[in-house]
């Protein structure tokens, strides 16, 4: 086997190690509080401590199930928005189903949100083909919507506190789609489509430069859970490897690294 495909299946393979890692330790926190909850005589809370805090506890009520049929009418509402194009309407549906459903914890989060996930997955599968557009301005209205659509999602994982890998698979295949659809312009020699959706590409890096942006928010929220690995006996080196390591897609698939990157998360703790 090559060598360079050597170090690229077993760096893969260790990234992949390492989310299951994460993921077993979010488990083993949740239960630890669960217990520490029990012996208070309460109940556990939601899944805040997927961010790696312990604010005061509060019981977590899930919702009807009248309640989740109103949470998923509104996720429905904005996927009709989001297909038929309608930028005011997304927004206002965006504002009234983030405010609700925000409390939400557990797998009702998840449960609430699912018609704006699956539309946000089937627009971004790998396999489908890019679409054709009539003109430059029909090409970024459709992407704008997308974007916004995008943006609605990565909100609503943000706010309901959860660390969750979609968070940064939206950094990624939302700026991987606009690099598609600009070769695809080149390539067709269309100056004024490639224009748009160069565009688009910088507003999106934007997003990802930002303090709200996705993979920065899931890797912050990975960084404050590392003390409980390293009280564990994992070194702040393999912590530290396997949070950058959520930028592994974004760098090559799409080409890009986060200016934040080195800055923020060359090292787990501050030495002080």
């Amino acid at each position: 086997m090559e060598p360079l495909v050597l170090r690229k299946r077993l760096f893969l393979l260790s990234l992949a190690v390492g989310l299951v890692a994460i993921a077993l330790l979010a488990a083993w926190v949740a239960m630890r509080h669960a217990e520490a909850v029990h012996h208070r005589g309460g109940r556990p809370r939601g899944n805040e401590w997927h961010v790696g805090y312990d604010p005061p506890v509060k019981r977590y009520v899930p919702p009807t199930a009248e309640e989740m049929r109103s949470y998923q009418e509104i996720a429905r509402g904005i996927v009709s928005a989001y297909s038929n194009g309608q930028m005011s309407v997304l927004r206002e549906l965006s504002e009234r189903f983030l405010e609700s459903a925000c409390h939400l914890r557990y797998g009702d989060s998840s449960k609430a949100i699912s018609p704006v996930s699956r539309a946000w997955s089937s627009e971004h599968r790998t396999d489908k083909p890019l679409e054709e557009f009539a003109t430059p301005d029909a090409f970024e209205h459709a992407m704008r919507m997308r974007l916004a659509l995008t943006v609605i999602y990565g909100n609503f994982l943000i706010a309901s506190k959860m660390v969750d890998n979609a968070l940064f698979e939206l950094d990624v295949y939302t700026l991987l789609q606009l690099q598609e659809y600009e070769s695809k312009f080149r390539r067709e020699g269309k100056a004024d489509f490639i224009a748009a959706a160069g565009r688009l590409e910088a507003e999106w890096i934007q997003q990802i430069e930002s303090e709200k942006g996705f993979t920065r928010t899931y890797m912050r929220r990975l960084k404050r859970l590392s003390r409980h690995f390293m009280e564990r006996g994992v070194t702040e080196e393999e912590m530290r490897d396997s949070i950058r390591g959520c930028v592994y897609s974004l760098q090559k698939r799409c080409g890009y690294t986060p200016k934040w990157l080195d800055e923020e998360f060359s090292v787990i703790e501050e030495k002080k």
